[in-house]
């Protein structure tokens, strides 16, 4: 007998035999259930302090550059503006 007949004489043995069942629901929920649950993180009052001030800071900056951000829309605004200015 061949390697390959062996190999097909093989197969369909398997094909008839029955295969069995693995049912892992109740060692995966044991397992979630004694594992532990994470420990909250609390944010410390120095942080939300720190952030704030990020936040007034970059506020600042940005109302400092709206007058950058308005001649980098329109940069004819710099040669026409003092001309306007002088007209009024």
């Amino acid at each position: 007998m061949s390697r390959w007949e062996q190999f097909l004489t093989l197969a369909a043995q398997a094909r008839h035999e029955l295969v069995p069942s693995v049912n892992v629901v109740s060692a995966v929920r044991n397992r979630l259930i004694a594992a532990r649950p994470q420990p909250v993180i609390e944010i410390d009052p120095e942080w939300i302090v720190f952030a704030a001030g990020s936040l007034v800071a970059a506020a600042c900056s940005i109302v400092v550059s709206l007058h950058g951000w308005d001649l980098l829309l329109d940069p004819l605004v710099v040669f026409f503006q003092p001309m306007g200015d002088l007209l009024q």
